[in-house]
């Protein structure tokens, strides 16, 4: 990803050259590509994380006392969409 940003860098004109500096282009550019390794990286296992504790707690409600459980699935459904 860095190459094709430092390659998408080298094609832009002169004038925007001319009205950023260098300094700001690199520190603007390596702050955007650690922002999204980071998403990448944590927002990813949150996620998943997330994901399974619905399904865990889902399955736990089903056990526990089905029929609620099967009201309180149908009624979030329901408000959440």
């Amino acid at each position: 990803m860095r190459r094709r940003i430092f390659g998408h860098a080298q094609v832009l004109s002169l004038s925007f050259h001319e009205s950023y500096t260098s300094g700001k282009i690199v520190s603007r550019l390596t702050s955007d590509l650690d922002s999204i390794d980071s998403l990448l990286d944590e927002g990813l296992d949150g996620l998943l994380s997330a994901g399974f504790t619905v399904v865990g707690v889902g399955i736990m409600m089903l056990w526990l006392d089905w029929p609620l459980g099967l009201l309180v699935m149908a009624a979030s459904r329901r408000w959440c969409g």
